[in-house]
């Protein structure tokens, strides 16, 4: 677990796990559950996000939610590392600002994969007979409706995303105060950096697609 303090760790509750039976796979709640924690350690993350943004351009913090609660996801990336450009001389916190902007990206992008995409499945066997999977990813290529692949969403899967969320929230708690400092004159140490995920829709192999130059899961 991504842990930036000395002291003591921040606290998460652990997933829950069930009794199962051999051969037996959990239920469409577990699903469902992860999702839930996804989306909202995500928007928690977004809010810091914004506080980020607003300490860096100079923003007083009284005015951060009225002036950045309706700014797009995208124009907030960009707008941190404009201000990361004019403001400093020094690469580290440069490339710090940089690196922000790309963590927020990448979970954002992978955010969006699984709440618009996501689609549990009743028959746990439809997807992979020899890997059940209790959920998969619908995805329609851009300007292609014909052209439609099919992706295996595991449990470990959605709580890696939640949990990474999480840790994107903790990092940009303990980034913020630093940036402002440097941006304001001082010279705060920088917090280490979490891991940067993989976005999900170039990293994951469908198992099926309506492609058929695509390769996928059926083909191996």
């Amino acid at each position: 677990m991504y842990n930036p303090f000395k002291d003591h760790a921040p606290y998460k509750d652990p997933w829950p796990e069930p009794d199962l039976e051999p051969g037996q796979t959990h239920g469409a709640l577990y699903y469902m559950h992860a999702l839930g924690v996804g989306v909202a350690n995500f928007n928690s993350a977004e809010t810091m996000f914004k506080h980020v943004v607003g300490r860096v351009a100079g923003v007083p913090s009284k005015m951060i939610g009225a002036l950045l609660t309706e700014a797009g996801s995208r124009t907030l990336s960009d707008a941190l590392r404009a201000c990361a450009y004019a403001k400093s001389s020094d690469n580290g916190y440069t490339e710090t600002c940089k690196f922000v902007a790309t963590l927020f990206d990448h979970n954002r992008e992978n955010r969006n994969f699984i709440v618009h995409n996501m689609q549990p499945l009743n028959n746990l066997s439809v997807a992979l007979p020899n890997e059940p999977i209790g959920a998969r990813a619908r995805h329609e290529k851009a300007k292609s409706k014909h052209r439609v692949r099919l992706y295996p969403i595991s449990l470990d899967l959605l709580r890696q995303q939640a949990d990474n969320f999480f840790d994107m929230r903790t990092y940009f708690m303990c980034v913020q105060g630093p940036l402002a400092s440097y941006f304001d004159g001082g010279r705060e140490k920088l917090p280490p950096r979490p891991p940067l995920p993989d976005k999900l829709l170039s990293s994951l192999l469908p198992y099926r697609s309506t492609d058929p130059e695509e390769r996928t899961q059926e083909d191996q």
